[in-house]
């Protein structure tokens, strides 16, 4: 089974697709506050698509929250599938971001930044 974003309405939902026949399925993006990242586990393998100016986007997000204070929506995939937090970026490392609170997600995990 492999996850790709779908661009569909500020991607609300992900598309599945199973075996090599490739029969899309869609599947929501849970919306979960930022108090329960530090529950998603990131154990499995699978390989997410993200944007191609992904890195950018958490440069600047961090810059947004530590100049302003400002909110971005990541969208990441932990094991269970896709969510969506809406938090302050405060850190950018080379595999990880740190959001308030000293949470982290792998950068390997991120689908993509919402301004």
């Amino acid at each position: 089974m492999q996850n790709c974003p779908g661009k569909f309405g500020s991607l609300k939902k992900f598309i599945i697709f199973q075996g090599t026949n490739y029969t899309p399925m869609f599947l929501e993006i849970q919306e979960i506050q930022k108090e329960q990242v530090p529950l998603c586990t990131y154990e499995k393998t699978s390989a997410i698509p993200q944007e191609s100016n992904l890195v950018l986007k958490l440069r600047n997000a961090m810059i947004l929250g530590n100049t302003h204070r400002s909110k971005v929506s990541i969208v990441f995939c932990d094991d269970e599938g896709p969510k969506k937090v809406t938090t302050t970026v405060w850190a950018v490392g080379e595999t990880f971001i740190t959001l308030k609170g000293g949470v982290w997600i792998p950068i390997s995990k991120i689908v993509d930044i919402i301004f």
